[in-house]
């Protein structure tokens, strides 16, 4: 027997014993409380069950009490046949113990529901904390590069050393690279409120996706020179269609990037091509690959699949494209095998939703 049909069972027999034990408590007392008051234990029976099982358990508890009451406590005793004066009785407690059961399932849920708002609770305040303390890393790495090499080109205005000088030129280069890093940090995060309130608009265009994806990999040549990936492309044909470019490139770079990140050292396929009247771009690592139990969550907000100790970065990039492909009436899901990389698979419609 698995554990939930355990409790399950547990429960109704709560229920049971509940009303013996009020059963005993009423026979126990009826030398002082006579037979007055034939219910009034069985009350509390049929609240507990209710409160402690729910409603099956609670309806048995309505029912049992019922017929030991009349059985113990209700004339003619030891029998079941009812009078009608007592029958009226037995209606009269089924009926107000039905009201007694229902405010006691109200009170259950109600208790469970608070416990499962402390739980969200915790739970967001928990990726909040995490979040911040990426975010803050992610933030302060960039900003102590740029402090570092602003003071470097101070310390270049008034030098007249040559060999420093001959150091202009990279320390320029790191200073633009760090700014842009910092502006896309600064982009995601108001992403993610623009998709939070339901603000990100589309501006459609004529859009080519192989032509699309070649920029982004020409732009990204140099991170994947730096991590050794070869990036190859494979576009067949063309594709056209009703699309935000600035948003679509926004989703390639996340996808390249993430490839590139998780599967250096091995090369990078990006496949551009159209199945079943819709465009398809499947970028391939042969990086460590993702979990089955983790492929889910890494479209969550400020999740990822491995640990940020090992890879920076705000865990914002897969949900930014999911959110953006579904924009589009598309999808965004990964195949992957753990050891053998991943492919992630982005579909787009040709046609703008809607459009004739």
């Amino acid at each position: 027997m698995d554990r939930s049909r355990w409790i399950r069972t547990w429960q109704y027999l709560a229920a049971i014993g509940v009303c013996v034990v009020a059963l005993g408590i009423k026979l126990a007392l009826s030398p002082t409380l006579g037979q007055k008051t034939p219910f009034l234990l069985f009350f509390a029976a049929v609240s507990f069950s209710a409160w402690y099982g729910g409603t099956g358990p609670a309806v048995l508890a309505i029912v049992l009490s019922a017929l030991l009451a009349k059985w113990f406590f209700l004339a003619p005793f030891h029998t079941f046949m009812v009078e009608p004066s007592e029958l009226l009785r037995m209606l009269s407690f089924s009926a107000e113990a039905s009201l007694v059961a229902f405010l006691s399932l109200q009170l259950r849920q109600a208790r469970e529901a608070a416990e499962q708002g402390v739980t969200q609770a915790e739970t967001a305040l928990r990726v909040r904390e995490e979040f911040l303390a990426i975010a803050s890393h992610e933030l302060k790495t960039p900003l102590t590069s740029l402090h570092l090499d602003v003071l470097f080109l101070r310390r270049l205005l008034g030098a007249t050393d040559q060999k420093l000088r001959e150091e202009l030129p990279s320390r320029i280069e790191r200073v633009a690279r760090q700014t842009t890093r910092l502006t896309a940090l600064v982009n995601s995060l108001f992403d993610v409120s623009r998709l939070s309130s339901g603000m990100l608009t589309l501006v459609r265009a004529d859009v080519e996706l192989g032509e699309l994806v070649q920029e982004v990999v020409e732009r990204l040549a140099p991170e994947a020179a730096q991590a050794r990936c070869v990036l190859n492309v494979e576009a067949p044909h063309p594709i056209h269609g009703q699309w935000d470019r600035l948003r679509l490139e926004q989703v390639v770079t996340n996808l390249l990037g993430n490839a590139i990140k998780y599967g250096a050292g091995a090369p990078v396929d990006l496949l551009v091509d159209t199945v079943d009247g819709l465009a398809r771009l499947r970028v391939r690592d042969r990086g460590t690959g993702i979990p089955p139990e983790a492929q889910a969550r890494i479209f969550g907000r400020f999740e990822r699949a491995a640990s940020p100790q090992h890879f920076g970065g705000l865990g914002l990039g897969l949900y930014i494209s999911r959110q953006i492909a579904e924009a589009h009436g598309g999808t965004l899901g990964v195949e992957s095998t753990p050891g053998q990389g991943s492919t992630f698979i982005l579909m787009l419609p040709l046609e703008s939703p809607g459009s004739e």
